[in-house]
């Protein structure tokens, strides 16, 4: 929670300095305010095939649902070439994200691991957040789910040839960008109904479950085209984003916490659509964005109420895998507002 304090202070800073330093060189701007709908899962996973010096050859996983709606605003500035964007979005409260799922499993001869999910050096993506597959449950939670988001980014576009970052333009052409994008949430799953594979069979509740948080920081490097004509525009870029995950897990039951740090690659692929009010200086924006992250890493446990789990306090650092596949729809409202140009002498 520290960590997440002390970036968004960070992110915070930066944004009023973005502000200070472009509104005196830009000519113009634009203010938006957007509404939109997530779709997806993010998962934590950990296992080994093959038995490590405990004699386990298992894993764990768990589900985070991430289907629920959210809002926000973003600032814009423009001149000649060049545009900067800023936005901040939030679910503004804890709210419903969908059910989600604990699961121990072992694992056998035809279980698989795949590790490297996302490869554009070799042009390979398996696009599945799931790392263990072939694996048998011997435990078993599904739970419901409360989760609060908070989250911004800042991106640097530069437009090539007739192209330009004005949105009441008619000029197409590509355009590179770069950003940053920062995002912490937390849950907390409860009402767990657990089924554990002993002697008897366990069905049941057990309560409450676990509280995760996340933060994230990912670092976008892509292209885009922007097309143009009359009122519409249309607007599909792709992204390839480096990505730092740092995330702790707490197990109510166990009363041990799961610290991770992971990180890997990514893309975003945004395509968008816009429509042009003129007469009131104003667009509409409907937009369709996929997001992938794939990052790999290590966790280390601290606490525990068994002899074992406090032991495991001792022995170093545990790889674990953290991936997120969603997807969503936004829709803006965009305002254009102008700056007084910088006076030169």
């Amino acid at each position: 929670m520290f960590y997440s304090f002390k970036f968004k202070t960070k992110l915070q800073i930066f944004s009023v300095l973005l502000i200070s330093i472009f509104h005196p060189l830009f000519a113009d701007g634009y203010v938006s305010i957007i509404g939109a709908r997530n779709q997806g899962d993010h998962i934590f996973e950990s296992g080994n095939k093959y038995p490590n010096l405990s004699g386990i050859k298992g894993g764990s996983r768990i589900t985070y649902a991430r289907n629920f709606n959210y809002g926000g605003f973003q600032l814009g500035f423009y001149h000649n070439k060049f545009l900067v964007t800023m936005k901040y979005t939030t679910t503004g409260w804890y709210i419903n994200p969908g059910d989600s799922r604990d699961e121990d499993f072992v694992m056998g001869s035809i279980s698989t691991e795949k590790g490297t999910k996302f490869a554009p050096e070799r042009f390979t993506l398996y696009d599945t957040a799931h790392t263990y597959t072939g694996t048998v449950n011997f435990a078993d939670g599904h739970t419901r789910s409360s989760m609060k988001e908070y989250g911004g980014d800042a991106f640097m576009r530069y437009y090539f040839g007739k192209a330009t970052p004005d949105p009441f333009s008619i000029n197409s052409g590509f355009f590179a960008s770069l950003g940053v994008r920062y995002k912490f949430f937390k849950y907390y799953l409860y009402d767990v109904i657990q089924f554990i594979d002993s002697k008897p069979v366990y069905y049941g509740p057990i309560g409450l479950g676990l509280s995760y948080s996340h933060t994230m920081v990912e670092f976008p490097l892509g292209l885009g085209y922007l097309f143009s004509f009359k009122n519409i525009s249309i607007e599909p870029s792709v992204h390839i984003l480096y990505a730092y995950n740092k995330a702790r897990d707490f197990h109510y039951q166990r009363a041990l916490n799961f610290l991770s740090s992971n990180s890997g690659l990514g893309f975003l692929v945004n395509f968008e659509f816009f429509y042009k009010l003129p007469q009131y200086d104003s667009l509409f924006r409907i937009g369709y964005y996929a997001h992938r992250q794939f990052t790999r890493g290590g966790f280390t446990t601290k606490g525990g109420l068994t002899l074992n789990d406090m032991l495991s306090n001792y022995q170093g650092a545990f790889r674990d895998y953290i991936d997120t596949k969603e997807a969503g729809i936004e829709v803006a409202y965009i305002k254009k507002f102008y700056l007084e140009p910088k006076k030169t002498e």
